[in-house]
């Protein structure tokens, strides 16, 4: 009975700071073209600059390789790499 409670309690922590990262990032997600329902009750930050595309790829060793997660099709991939890097 415990451990159905506490599945419950995580279920609902969890489903909560996902509307909460959702509704923070709602600008970025969107210049990644991840579609995403947000909550009116969360204020966006201004996340819906190009630059925090760009920021990733100036570290060599991590560069590109998070573009690799991204829900989209290859060809989405392929054309926010373009966006980012122009190639």
């Amino acid at each position: 009975m415990f451990l159905c409670a506490s599945i419950l309690s995580n279920k609902s922590l969890i489903e909560e700071a996902t509307n909460c990262l959702h509704g923070r990032f709602a600008g970025l997600f969107s210049l990644l073209g991840i579609p995403i329902d947000v909550s009116s009750q969360f204020n966006t930050l201004q996340y819906s600059s190009n630059i925090f595309l760009m920021t990733p790829a100036l570290d060599p060793e991590y560069a590109f390789n998070w573009h690799q997660d991204h829900p989209g099709s290859c060809e989405d991939r392929d054309a926010l790499r373009f966006k980012i890097s122009g190639v």
